[in-house]
């Protein structure tokens, strides 16, 4: 069983009272993980998320004594959803080129969580916990890919200098799509291209 350290911490007022109605502490992580790759930390109004689950915000705080504990299990669902891509990436991949493709797509562009990672720098920035979380989470992806790239054929330092491409490009493409006006390639479309420039396709 994972354990998981206490990424965010800090005050808000907790409600000591138990609610009529309790939406499960799930569903309100899941609702809070949604909301949280659309606008980040603004995103997450307890009020308003009580009112799509049909519950009072004092079944939130039933679950969670503060918002800050509220988005550490936000961000501790999400590495477990990321942890589980990798591992079944890779026990279903034998073919590397269909890896290397696989990897990109899934791990790189992930169509739910496309801003997580963006909202999660910016909260980074403020926080030390967050921001070693980040090192230690860009660490793992980058270093998949480039374990996958070696495969390939590639010298770990040429396969480490393509995983590092690959990820910085992904990251600045994403931002800049956001005031980008006109039509644009979709993340799929863009990072296959990306793969095709690099050599990586399949051949």
């Amino acid at each position: 069983m994972r354990r998981h350290r206490t990424i965010v911490s800090a005050g808000f007022e907790s409600e000591n009272r138990v609610p009529k109605k309790i939406a499960s502490k799930d569903a309100w992580v899941k609702l809070g993980f949604r909301k949280f790759c659309v606008g980040g930390v603004d995103a997450l109004r307890v009020e308003a998320m009580g009112r799509t689950l049909g519950v009072s915000k004092a079944s939130f705080y039933h679950f969670f004594k503060t918002r800050d504990v509220f988005i550490n299990d936000i961000i501790n669902h999400w590495r477990d959803l990321r942890t589980e891509e990798y591992i079944v990436l890779s026990q279903a991949n034998s073919d590397t080129s269909l890896e290397i493709n696989t990897l990109i797509l899934t791990i790189f562009s992930a169509e739910i969580e496309d801003d997580f990672l963006i909202h999660l720098r910016r909260l980074g920035q403020a926080n030390g916990a967050v921001r070693d979380l980040l090192i230690e989470v860009e660490k793992q992806r980058i270093d998949y890919a480039c374990s996958s790239i070696e495969r390939l054929g590639y010298s770990h330092e040429v396969a480490q200098e393509k995983a590092t491409i690959i990820y910085n490009y992904y990251l600045g493409w994403r931002e800049r799509q956001k005031t980008t006006l006109g039509p644009t390639r979709t993340p799929a479309e863009e990072l296959t291209l990306l793969v095709g420039h690099l050599g990586l396709c399949p051949q």
